[in-house]
């Protein structure tokens, strides 16, 4: 659920400077529990899934096949969803409950829905779902894939004016009743960029990669307004804030949770205050299971205790003597405490853990996912020039050959020094959209 944990601190911000918000999402509404108790009046919630899913086979793999045969079946009744969209925002028409914005992470639907109602719309993200199956179908069709979908690639550096001026009669004219096609891959990824093209802005997140429905776009120049931040380091900086736009597409600093809990008062939750070193084992949503890791009991160096976190996992929370790994349910913790009270973390390279390891100065060992193209922009664009972190095959994962990467870690950062960036992105994103809201 890294969308979900992103979004959590921008409807944070927004509700705290007073405005209303209404969530739409497929996750679970218990990651918002606490903002829907404490701000009832101002915050609502709905249970919504209108949009293709990326499958995967473990934590690290993508089930390709599976992926595009469901993109390919959504694309049959899209249209339907796409009116059910524009029925529920229609719903809201007197003036004084009316949807002002919508903002999106990073779907596409609401886009071409509130761009039938003429409402504006902005996409919060360091990627988009265009550029993620187009890099799995040429994954899956590398000799034979074809020049209209290359220009896709979300990597590319040069752009198509055919991807830039949107077509007309398309999709904001389309209606069910007349889409009757047989939509193959490259027809569906240019849709998918027709889709993407109806957001107005698009605010960036650091880690990103490119945008095939902005490969044009210019990013905004701030101006000599000034707001205090915190950088990683704990250092308080004056930069300027983003004010005046003269893009569609806004760069801002990093949008990231942070720790609620001290580092020493998680150690004592967990009964490891005595422990010297502490890995994180982590892979987002996934189950992590050491059943198909050869060599489970010798994976860490000695001294170290590995934490198990993963949701509704099993296992009592609290260290017993002599234990090489604790589980614990992170649905029972606040991510961002475990991070900042281990040693060093394991896991995979998405932008929930990346984003709260490089707040946090807790070196990441990755174990790399080849068909998540969203990761080349993680490491190029955030991990190497603000955190450390170490790559890890998946091969040696699973050979249980972890300790020298382990090694390799913790001394990470007594090695390298990196650059700092800034930690309350929230903030610009809540400011780019009331000035977007303003113009």
């Amino acid at each position: 659920y890294g969308h979900a944990t992103r979004c959590y601190v921008v409807i944070e911000e927004l509700l705290e400077q007073s405005h209303d918000v209404i969530i739409v999402t497929g996750a679970p509404k218990s990651l918002f529990q606490d903002l829907l108790d404490k701000f009832p009046t101002q915050l609502s919630f709905r249970n919504a899934i209108f949009e293709s899913q990326i499958y995967q086979t473990n934590p690290v793999i993508i089930d390709k096949t599976k992926t595009i045969s469901k993109l390919v079946e959504f694309f049959e009744s899209v249209e339907k969803f796409i009116e059910l969209e524009v029925l529920w925002l229609s719903s809201f028409g007197a003036e004084i409950t009316k949807i002002d914005i919508v903002c999106v992470d990073a779907g596409y639907v609401p886009l071409v829905a509130s761009k039938r109602l003429n409402i504006p719309s902005v996409i919060i993200s360091n990627f988009t779902f265009d550029a993620i199956f187009s890099y799995i179908v040429q994954m899956m069709n590398k000799s034979s894939i074809t020049s209209s979908i290359e220009t896709l690639s979300p990597m590319s550096t040069t752009s198509n004016d055919s991807m830039t001026e949107p077509k007309k009669n398309s999709i904001l004219d389309q209606q069910s009743s007349t889409s009757q096609f047989v939509f193959n891959e490259s027809e569906i990824l240019e849709n998918l960029v027709e889709y993407y093209k109806c957001a107005d802005y698009l605010i960036r997140l650091p880690g990103h990669i490119d945008f095939p429905a902005f490969l044009n776009g210019q990013e905004a120049s701030p101006t000599l307004t000034k707001s205090t931040v915190i950088t990683t380091n704990g250092h308080i900086a004056t930069v300027p804030k983003w004010r005046n736009y003269n893009s569609r597409v806004i760069p801002v600093p990093l949008v990231v949770r942070k720790s609620r809990t001290t580092r020493q008062a998680i150690r004592e939750q967990l009964n490891v205050s005595n422990v010297p070193k502490l890995v994180l084992v982590s892979f987002g949503g996934h189950d992590v299971i050491l059943d198909g890791v050869a060599n489970a009991e010798s994976l860490l160096p000695d001294g170290w205790v590995g934490i198990i976190a993963a949701p509704n996992s099993v296992g009592g929370g609290r260290w017993k003597e002599g234990d090489k790994f604790l589980k614990v349910d992170t649905t029972k913790f606040w991510m961002p405490d475990l991070v900042n009270a281990v040693d060093v973390v394991l896991g995979k390279c998405g932008y929930g853990m990346c984003s709260e390891v490089v707040a946090h100065n807790v070196p990441l060992i990755y174990v790399p996912r080849p068909d998540f193209v969203e990761e080349q922009g993680l490491i190029a664009n955030l991990m190497e020039p603000y955190g450390y972190g170490i790559e890890m095959s998946q091969s040696d994962y699973y050979a249980g050959n972890w300790k020298t990467y382990i090694f390799e870690g913790s001394k990470l950062r007594e090695e390298k020094q990196m650059a700092e960036i800034i930690t309350d992105g929230g903030k610009y994103v809540v400011d780019a959209i009331c000035e977007i809201l303003r113009k």
